[in-house]
């Protein structure tokens, strides 16, 4: 009885810890995600702003 505890003990700390660990991943990814989509849009409109300036 007493290990059966244990053991559910550590399976719900490991849940836990996969629980916060998937979601700062999750947060990490879509992170990442927008600043590549930030950074994207600032290169095109550089472009856009460099093709403008050679259009000239």
């Amino acid at each position: 009885m007493f290990g059966i505890a244990k053991v559910e003990k550590l399976f719900r700390t490991a849940k836990t810890f996969l629980k916060k660990f998937l979601v700062s991943n999750l947060f990490m990814i879509s992170a990442l995600t927008l600043i590549k989509k930030v950074t994207t849009k600032i290169g095109e409109l550089f472009y856009k702003k460099q093709i403008g300036l050679l259009s000239l």
